[in-house]
């Protein structure tokens, strides 16, 4: 299996650029799950309970991130982003393949 990593975010900001960021990917990808979750439904194809069950959980965290900024904003403390994404190939059986060109 091939891997492969891509750095997204590594730097150092303050509270108000920290939300902001991470706010951003969070919210693009319950919004990306939300298409997905309606495009499933629409068509009739199964399988969006996995994604809602994942955007309750996006949901959560965000929650739990604002309790957590909200805390340090007046401590007058930066924030460390360190967010990789972790790639791996692999082949995927053909009826795999299938299903997902036909949901795409």
């Amino acid at each position: 299996m091939k891997k492969h990593q891509i750095k997204l975010i590594d730097g150092t900001y303050g509270v108000n650029e920290s939300r902001e960021v991470l706010f951003t990917l969070l919210n693009d990808k319950i919004r990306f799950l939300n298409s997905q979750i309606f495009s499933m439904e629409e068509r009739g194809i199964g399988g969006s309970a996995a994604k809602r069950l994942r955007v309750v959980e996006l949901q959560i965290a965000e929650e739990n991130l604002k309790e957590q900024l909200a805390e340090i904003m007046e401590s007058g403390q930066e924030v460390k982003i360190n967010c990789n994404i972790e790639l791996e190939f692999s082949k995927v059986a053909k009826e795999t393949a299938v299903l997902e060109n036909v949901s795409e």
